[in-house]
């Protein structure tokens, strides 16, 4: 009643109270409404008032464990057993309000085959308005059978006959000695190989022999530069430098596709994964607008193979070779942009003889021009100078 009543009062003497609920017990869980009517002494019921309140009733006792398994050691029985089957009584428990579960929250459970080895069993029991309880015991399931080891596991179930099979630096649940990343519980195995990433030198191609002929740590199946360490990236770009066209630049920009980056593709808007440049001139020949055509086995020879004069010269430009060619020769003269003004091909040219060539006559302005001639066996450059007359 003074749970419920917030300050009734009577002008004519004391007050008289009466509620419809007294006592409640484990089924008045939660909210409950009890109604409280109040009168005063003189027991005229005209002279009297009711109200309504909420009851919630809480149930903070945690269930007793009225048994729980004692720790146990259970010797493995000989005949080359590896495990053995364990049964044993679950827990009991009691609770004022009842016992809603008792659950297995870690361990095997009971009827189930034990290995060698300690296994904690772990119970949890619950009541029915979420109070808990715990049940932990121990069950050692071990061997006297022979263990030249020593690591308590007897010859005939060991796994590694001269390592300890008990040893489980990451936890993972597989000895070291079988545990392809014994310091790594990241059991993932992308490429299925049984050879855990972390551990893998080839994470995403299965090989489970992780042969590693370079011994750069990337193994033979993803190797890249079989014979080079695939680990060494200069520029950091995830190309080892073995295989990236521009070892020591990271921008991996290749406008053109052709697997060479742009800062280093002589053709940078033009695909040319050969980076062929007949004469070197460091524009490839795929976007060279008219590359030096030199022939094959030549060498680039003295200045003096010829003459060109006058230099600087206004208008007619004139080649002096030194000595006989025999077989085609070819003679260009290309602008400051490499662009080819003038083209002449001759069978054989004398020594001494004299070519002369109009830069005027192609409407050429004053600049710097630069002059090739290529035979079978050499070829030359020559700058030239174009004046106003």
């Amino acid at each position: 009643e003074d749970a419920i009543d917030d300050g009734s009062w009577d002008t004519c003497g004391p007050l008289f109270f009466d509620t419809d609920v007294t006592t409640f017990d484990c089924g008045d869980l939660g909210d409950n409404v009890v109604l409280m009517s109040v009168s005063d002494g003189s027991g005229n019921v005209n002279n009297s008032n009711a109200c309504s309140g909420v009851v919630t009733v809480i149930d903070t006792l945690a269930p007793v464990v009225l048994s729980c398994p004692l720790d146990t050691m259970i010797p493995l029985p000989n005949g080359g057993n590896c495990e053995i089957q364990v049964i044993y009584n679950l827990p009991e428990a009691t609770d004022n309000c009842g016992v809603s579960e008792i659950v297995l929250a870690g361990g095997s459970g009971s009827g189930n085959f034990f290995p060698i080895g300690i296994h904690t069993e772990t119970y949890v029991i619950t009541d029915v308005a979420g109070n808990t309880s715990i049940c932990t015991f121990v069950i050692e399931v071990f061997s006297d059978q022979s263990d030249s080891d020593g690591d308590s596991v007897p010859n005939s179930c060991d796994q590694c006959p001269d390592e300890d099979d008990l040893l489980d630096t990451d936890s993972d649940g597989i000895p070291d000695c079988l545990d392809p990343c014994p310091f790594d519980p990241d059991m993932t195995d992308t490429d299925g190989d049984e050879i855990h990433d972390v551990c893998d030198n080839c994470p995403d191609e299965a090989n489970s022999n992780q042969k590693d002929k370079d011994g750069d740590g990337v193994g033979d199946a993803c190797d890249m530069c079989d014979g080079e360490d695939d680990t060494i990236d200069t520029d950091g770009d995830g190309f080892p430098d073995c295989a990236d066209p521009c070892p020591f630049n990271a921008d991996t920009t290749d406008t053109d596709g052709d697997g060479i980056h742009d800062v280093c593709d002589n053709c940078p808007l033009v695909a040319n994964d050969k980076q062929k440049d007949k004469d070197g001139d460091g524009i490839g020949d795929a976007c060279d607008p008219d590359p030096l055509i030199i022939f094959p086995g030549s060498e680039v020879g003295d200045a003096d193979v010829a003459n060109v004069y006058p230099n600087p010269t206004t208008d007619i430009v004139r080649i002096r070779f030194e000595e006989s060619i025999e077989g085609k020769a070819t003679v260009r003269i290309y602008n400051g942009m490499g662009v080819l003004i003038v083209a002449k091909q001759y069978d054989v040219i004398n020594a001494f003889e004299t070519i002369e060539l109009s830069l005027r006559k192609e409407q050429c302005t004053p600049g710097v021009y630069l002059v090739h001639g290529a035979t079978q066996t050499q070829h030359f450059v020559h700058t030239v100078i174009l004046m106003d007359r």
